[in-house]
């Protein structure tokens, strides 16, 4: 059994942790066979993790020892780190690799000298009532954190520099990993994904989600005043953004990832810089109810809102102006999608209609298409010639732009409203999913036929879901505060239970190396 698995930095070597009180390392280009096997721990080894210049493998263990060696020849560089009254379950380096934090069983963490071998801060640092299974450095090493699993696991940040603890210990079932700054430290849900395998949860029921472009990251909002973005290969959240006092009910994303827009029930439109993670300016205030929808341009420079008034606005992004405003629909309007080309936007109510209108003019190119109940979500096909719709009648069609008509016979499989609606990026595929039966389906966009389905991953209906910039993965947010991404081509859940044997350091390695 592998209880731990971390990378070399040069990405070429992978080592193990192991039941047998062995640490492997493998060769990527032979990874049949160990290329080094390490031997000295007495007893299991927990956790393994590599200093950034790759040079050195720590490596702590069940016989309490927290262990340094050489990672080309496998010997010990020194005698064994002992302190620790019980095993070993985590290790972390310093950025500046000079120290190695532990935490065990006995409910203790340490920090390690790496040319002493030496406990720092007069031995253990005490903060936690059960064993301590994750330390994690900041990125600029001024802080660590360490999470124990308590019922409720408790999570304390320490400074660095003193081994005090700099803020009080937070107890909310959650995972810690440090991302982007010292500063903010964010938070996972352990427990979830232990008994949950791909679900992650996101703290209020999730109302619009959308895909940063390198497909690395993707942003989730809802039923709470955040802005939550997660790494979409550890389903860690790596970031948060404060944004409305009320729901939050759609996001969009310029293709740079450099500008976030969110759209509320309370009637404004915010941008954000999601590298600073502030606001741009003041809230967009025009639409008199509700805004349902917001859309940015790819370059960023406009966005498009629908709202409770019925009303489709035009906004000049960096000066916050309204430059135009249509009023094709008799109630409110709850979805948009906009051609990759930004020659045509797409506009979808609960007035049953579907409208189509030119981006540069602003003039009615096609439409009313018409469900049998308010439409939900719309989206253009690749290439701009087709919309797929989904409506609280149930049904799910695809029009062809150019002649109004529908593409093949509507998709009838859900058995309740239709939450969201995605186009694959090459085209081929459909993406589908129920707003009350909380079932994902995936369709051949050419036949209508079922490539996948019906997925289920949550409860209480799903209101928004998307397909990754390549295509390869889609995520799903759920009604009861989960989120779960899926393999495409398979519809596994690429997150499996074999991860999250793995150590919480390497899932927070991982993710700060995203």
């Amino acid at each position: 059994m592998i209880f731990s698995i971390a990378w070399e930095p040069s990405g070429k070597r992978i080592a193990t942790g192991c039941i047998d009180c062995k640490v492997r390392i493998f060769d990527l280009t032979n990874p049949d066979i160990a290329a080094l096997l390490i031997e000295g721990h007495q007893g299991m080894v927990k956790s393994v993790m590599y200093s950034s210049d790759g040079k050195f493998l720590a490596s702590g263990a069940d016989d309490s020892t927290v262990r340094l060696w050489d990672a080309r020849t496998g010997r010990p560089v020194k005698s064994p780190f002992r302190g620790h009254r019980d095993g070993v379950n985590c290790v972390a380096w310093s950025p500046d690799n000079t120290r190695i934090a532990s935490g065990s069983f006995d409910r203790e963490v340490r920090v390690w000298d790496v040319s002493t071998g030496q406990a720092l801060f007069r031995g253990a640092l005490y903060a936690h009532g059960d064993h301590v299974r994750s330390v994690s450095y900041s990125p600029d090493g001024m802080y660590f954190t360490s999470a124990d699993s308590g019922a409720p696991p408790r999570v304390q940040i320490w400074d660095a520099r003193t081994g005090k603890a700099t803020l009080p210990s937070l107890s909310d079932d959650e995972h810690a990993a440090f991302k982007e700054s010292a500063e903010r430290c964010f938070y996972f849900v352990e427990e979830q994904r232990r008994s949950n395998p791909g679900k992650m949860k996101a703290g209020a029921s999730v109302l619009a989600t959308t895909w940063f472009l390198d497909g690395q990251r993707f942003a989730t909002a809802g039923e709470e005043p955040l802005v939550r973005i997660w790494n979409a290969q550890t389903g860690l959240q790596v970031g948060e953004l404060p944004c409305h006092h009320d729901l939050t009910n759609a996001l969009s994303i310029s293709e740079d990832g450099a500008k976030l827009a969110t759209a509320s029930d309370s009637g404004s439109i915010r941008l954000f810089d999601t590298a600073a993670m502030e606001s741009l300016m003041e809230p967009l205030n025009s639409h008199d109810g509700s805004v349902y929808a917001v859309e940015l341009t790819p370059d960023g420079s406009r966005a498009i809102s629908g709202g409770k008034d019925g009303t489709v606005r035009f906004w000049d992004a960096l000066t916050s102006q309204v430059q135009q405003l249509l009023e094709a629909h008799t109630d409110a309007v709850r979805t948009l999608s906009v051609t990759e080309d930004l020659t045509k936007v797409a506009s979808g109510g609960d007035d049953k209609c579907i409208y189509i209108w030119d981006l540069e003019n602003y003039q009615r190119l096609a439409g009313p298409f018409q469900h049998d109940g308010p439409v939900r979500a719309v989206c253009f096909s690749p290439d701009g010639s087709c919309l797929i719709s989904g409506s609280d009648d149930f049904t799910v069609r695809v029009w062809d732009i150019a002649t109004a008509a529908l593409s093949f016979d509507p998709i009838r499989v859900h058995t309740g409203p239709i939450g969201a609606v995605d186009w694959s990026p090459d085209g081929t595929k459909l993406l589908t999913a129920g707003a009350d039966d909380s079932t994902i389906w995936i369709w051949d966009a050419s036949t209508g036929d079922c490539i996948l389905g019906p997925l289920e991953g949550g409860e209480d209906g799903i209101r928004a879901a998307a397909f990754s910039p390549d295509g390869k993965r889609f995520v799903g947010g759920f009604m009861d505060h989960t989120l779960r991404v899926w393999d495409t081509a398979t519809g596994a859940v690429p997150l499996s239970t074999e991860e999250e044997s793995n150590s919480a350091q390497e899932e927070a390695d991982a993710d700060a190396d995203s």
